[in-house]
């Protein structure tokens, strides 16, 4: 059995930094899909691109795994021919690559652009000067990446040797436009984290998005020196490539994703400050001021304070103070009120003034047995009829 040559060990290096980066990446990827939302915001469109980005990425990353794993077997055993997977893996990654590249650039703008329509007390018309040249750089490189993508492809299949020298300058046409692109991004970042970093609501949006510029600055730079010079070995071309083009751009997509994510201090261009303030946990009993639902954020309408009813109060009344009384008596506001019973009705019964009037013990009611038994003791019998119509005696004297 045959051994692998010299450089399968690099090419199986790089196959396996390729799968770890497909795993971190797809897991990534739906994690932004899931996450983050632009609510239709033309602040928060860089999160759009970001997704869109990362898909080619994880793409990218899928075929880059299978071509670096699979070169040391076609070469060192023979499988395949020219026309079989081995031919096309290569101009297919490269092609979702370039792709993934464009996008992050698009990202990137977009991101500045969020920044500046928070940021800006007042509108201005510079984001949408910087919108309309991206669309037209975008259309430019992916125009380009296309072609380069045919190029590579026939000239996998034909060998003919101009095609070799236009996919040269095709490659490094891109590249050189690429590079300066990150350097309009990189000069457009740094003017908006200047003017933003005063506004607080959004200066942390600006170092993310700074540091996001600078590694894509560098990653441009290192593609147009390996297209341009060539003074790295072939043979470690593959690990270079992980370590100052693939990584910068995850970890690009990884930050936009952090920012994006974030609840202390999103990009929202109604109102940056009050949604910040909205998606800070509420204190322990108080109400939340937003809530979300299926991604989409609704505002809580604030209670309406309305004055409870009192009944009428009435002034204290002044409770009647005798001179000479004490103070203490006639605290309370209302006298209390006592029943008196009507006098009883003088045409009815009538109590003797005899009867009432108390006697030597002082009590009343002693005359009136002393009167009854005196009234027993007279003679109350029938007088005989009185003859020659004289009238009947006189009855004797009640005694008192």
């Amino acid at each position: 059995m045959a051994s692998f040559p010299s450089y399968a060990s690099f090419y199986f290096a790089r196959g396996a930094l390729s799968s770890i980066n497909l795993i971190a990446s797809f897991v990534m990827w739906i994690m932004s899909l899931v996450k983050l939302r632009t609510n239709k915001d033309p602040a928060r469109t860089a999160f759009l691109w970001q997704r869109i980005s990362f898909g080619f990425f994880t793409l990218f990353c899928i075929f880059d795994a299978a071509y670096y794993l699979w070169i040391p077997f076609y070469r060192n055993y023979g499988y395949g021919s020219t026309n079989t997977i081995s031919t096309t893996l290569g101009p297919l990654g490269s092609l979702w690559y370039n792709i993934a590249d464009i996008l992050i650039l698009m990202a990137l703008v977009r991101l500045n652009n969020g920044i500046s329509i928070v940021g800006a007390k007042q509108p201005t018309s510079l984001p949408k000067i910087l919108k309309n040249v991206s669309w037209g750089a975008f259309g430019i490189l992916l125009a380009l990446a296309i072609a380069l993508f045919a190029t590579s492809i026939a000239l996998r299949f034909t060998y003919v040797y101009g095609y070799s020298i236009n996919l040269y300058r095709l490659g490094t046409a891109f590249y050189a436009l690429m590079f300066v692109s990150s350097v309009f991004v990189l000069a457009q970042t740094i003017y908006v984290f200047v003017v933003a970093r005063s506004e607080s609501h959004v200066a942390e949006a600006s170092i993310y998005s700074l540091v996001c510029a600078i590694l894509y600055f560098m990653h441009q730079l290192y593609e147009l020196i390996i297209v341009t010079t060539l003074t790295i070995e072939g043979y470690y071309l593959p690990i270079t490539e992980v370590v100052f083009s693939l990584w910068p751009m995850f970890i690009i997509l990884v930050l936009i994703f952090v920012l994006g994510s974030r609840r202390t201090s999103p990009l929202y261009s109604n109102g940056a400050q009050q949604q910040s303030a909205a998606f800070m946990p509420a204190p322990a009993g108080a109400q939340p001021a937003f809530y979300t639902v299926n991604g989409v954020t609704y505002a809580v309408q604030p209670p309406v304070m309305q004055q409870a009813y009192m009944p009428p109060q009435h002034p204290p009344q002044q409770a009647y103070n005798p001179q000479g009384a004490a103070p203490e008596q006639y605290q309370q506001p209302y006298p209390p009120q006592t029943y008196q019973q009507p006098p009883p009705n003088q045409g009815m019964y009538v109590v003797p003034p005899e009867l009432s009037a108390p006697n030597s013990y002082g009590h009343a009611g002693q005359p009136q047995h002393q009167a009854y038994e005196a009234y027993k003791a007279e003679d109350h019998s029938p007088s005989p009829p009185s003859v020659g119509g004289a009238p009947p005696p006189p009855a004797p004297a009640r005694v008192a």
